[in-house]
């Protein structure tokens, strides 16, 4: 795939081909429901799907890298050999028009000191990636909303629970849980009506809410919550989620998925259960799953050095100045600002500046110019021994790297380090946000106060 075209009916069969394996078809047992199309499958989890390949767009992104292979790395062989056969003059006079031609060949270039170089946009390291190749493709498709963090999607998905009890919640929310209401549109010969109250139609709300069974292990489960009049499982749902905590929203999941598997258990093994206890065993299950996590959860020792990872501010030693340092974007302003906070051994402020500046491409290159402003105020104020600290982990990481990057995120971090060599007594360390707060709130301040 990253080196020829497959064609197209090729793709959709070893797409045919997963979809009946996801859906349990196989020669033996027959052929299953296909609750959703694959196109919906092949969505970004914040768009209501499950993140799968779409093979023929993942076969472009990976050809996409041969392309910048010959953009780059201009003395290789397969360059040099694609070059002689299809751009045999010049890739400006074999590509555009006569017109074009000549406004890119006299197009003035500043000198810069640099060397030019191909970046990717799309990157922070500026280098081409299949991953964000394909994520394009799927942009454009509208199949990714990645900035859309008030979705439900992203509420389910940020829940810290066991994955079967996150894969209900989206089942309900795409309607594709085989209660009857959805069995009989599948042209499935079953009644309709709830077989465990035996008194309405079994619908996704009915069957997990408003049923009498479910109602009794929510109050069970939430005696203090109290949800309005609603007509869809989607706005209950993203009510319940809006009312409670993070320990909660884990608690709704595990307790859905308990309802489902306690009227799955009525209806294929005649096993009826009591409210109290399928909310005490959903309770227990969620917590042997969280301790099952615990060890897993552990951050990488290698991606932290020695003095990163503070989640509260420390005073300096002695004669040491600790500069605090974050950044801020404003997408309806097309700016960013970032907060300067210098305080001394015993934590009183020696200094604050925020600071507004035009938008920039990345959060990544925002973080990283405010890095760059402040070692500029360090050596300004004339201040030798520093202690910096920043809560963007990427920016921290990119400076303390020795690899070339060929974005604008990539050059700045370059001057960074130029500028950490020639302060000797300067160090850069990464925090938490908690232990960030005041440079944060700062930042956000630019908004309204820049350059005091």
């Amino acid at each position: 795939m990253s080196v020829f075209l497959l064609p197209l009916d090729i793709s959709k069969d070893i797409e045919r081909s997963l979809a009946k394996y996801w859906w349990g078809s196989s020669q033996s047992i027959g052929k299953k429901i296909h609750w959703i199309s694959w196109d919906r499958l092949c969505k970004h989890k914040s768009a209501g799907g499950l993140g799968f390949r779409d093979f023929r767009d993942f076969n472009l992104a990976m050809l996409g890298k041969q392309a910048w292979r010959f953009l780059t790395k201009l003395e290789s062989l397969s360059t040099k050999v694609y070059k002689a056969r299809y751009f045999v003059d010049d890739v400006v006079r074999d590509i555009f028009n006569e017109r074009d031609q000549s406004c890119i060949l006299n197009t003035h270039i500043i000198e810069s000191i640099g060397e030019d170089s191909m970046y990717r946009r799309l990157e922070s390291s500026g280098v081409y990636s299949i991953r964000s190749a394909y994520k394009l493709l799927q942009l454009q498709k509208n199949r990714w909303r990645g900035d859309d963090v008030d979705s439900i999607w992203a509420k389910i998905w940020k829940i810290k629970a066991p994955p079967k009890s996150i894969n209900i919640l989206w089942r309900a929310l795409s309607c594709c849980l085989p209660y009857n209401l959805q069995l009989q549109q599948k042209h499935v010969q079953v009644s309709v009506v709830c077989p465990v109250c035996s008194e309405e139609n079994e619908s996704i709300l009915h069957a997990l809410v408003e049923c009498s069974f479910a109602a009794q292990c929510w109050r069970h489960a939430f005696p203090q919550v109290q949800v309005g009049v609603v007509g869809y499982f989607s706005e209950w749902l993203d009510q319940m989620l809006s009312r409670c905590n993070q320990g909660d929203r884990a608690k709704i999941a595990v307790v859905c998925w308990a309802v489902w598997k306690a009227c799955n258990d009525l209806v294929w093994n005649q096993k009826s259960s009591q409210a109290y206890k399928v909310v005490e065993s959903a309770e227990e299950y969620l917590k042997q799953w969280k301790l099952a996590q615990i060890n897993s959860n552990i951050a990488p020792v290698s991606s932290l050095l020695e003095g990163d990872g503070a989640s509260s501010w420390v005073k300096p030693q002695i004669d040491i100045i600790k500069v605090s340092v974050d950044a801020a974007i404003f997408k309806d302003r097309e700016e960013f600002g970032f907060g300067l906070v210098a305080r001394d051994h015993l934590g009183g402020l020696i200094k604050a500046k925020s600071v507004l500046r035009k938008w920039v491409s990345s959060p990544e290159t925002a973080e990283a110019m405010a890095v760059k402003e402040a070692l500029s105020w360090i050596k300004q104020e004339g201040w030798s021994q520093v202690e910096l600290e920043s809560d963007s982990l990427v920016t921290v990481q990119a400076i303390r790297s020795s690899m070339v990057m060929r974005s604008a995120f990539g050059r700045i971090a370059e001057e960074c380090r130029h500028s950490l060599r020639q302060l000797i007594k300067v160090s850069l360390n990464f925090v938490r946000r908690s232990a960030n707060m005041v440079a944060h709130k700062l930042a956000r301040a630019s908004y309204l106060y820049s350059d005091q």
